[in-house]
């Protein structure tokens, strides 16, 4: 039997929304869906193949039933799904990271090096979900041609770019 592109796209919504539900504040490496587990099992077999081509989700299960995690693609794949943008709390985290980042930058002298650790301790953000927000770029996916990209160093290093916050200009 043929299944609709609908429900297969409503299928792979929802398995976005519980991998994203499952990670909550954690970092997205510390959660996984085994999918013979509820409620991933009731989901399509092929929900997952098609979020692993997309670069939404991957498999971590070496032997036996298939586990797979969020990518950050993934992570903010499901952000975009939630209402969890729409939120008062996730508006605040994300003026609160985004001040974090601009002090490290406050002179302009040059690139503002932080650690992901640091960042969550001085702010009380939840260090799982500044992880994901450097990794995933999740300032500079909320606001397009801003200036806000990041890179991460080492897995826990930020190097927040002198020109961090500025519009790209034409030159």
């Amino acid at each position: 039997m043929t299944i609709s592109a609908a429900v297969r796209g409503e299928d792979a919504q929802r398995a976005l929304l519980l991998l994203l539900e499952r990670v909550g504040d954690r970092g997205i490496d510390e959660e996984d869906a085994n999918i013979e587990d509820p409620p991933f099992n009731e989901l399509l077999k092929t929900t997952w193949a098609t979020l692993e081509r997309r670069g939404y989700v991957k498999d971590i299960g070496q032997y036996g039933p298939k586990h797979y995690q969020l990518t950050e693609e993934g992570w903010l794949k499901a952000l975009a799904l939630s209402d969890q943008p729409e939120t008062p709390e996730f508006t605040r985290r994300v003026q609160v990271l985004l001040q974090a980042l601009k002090r490290a930058v406050d002179e302009r002298s040059g690139d503002g090096l932080l650690d992901v650790r640091e960042i969550a301790s001085n702010t009380g953000l939840p260090l799982g979900w500044v992880w994901n927000g450097a990794r995933a770029q999740l300032l500079d996916f909320l606001y397009p041609g801003r200036g806000y990209a990041l890179e991460m160093l080492d897995g826990v290093t930020v190097r927040v770019p002198a020109d961090f916050g500025h519009e790209p200009i034409d030159i």
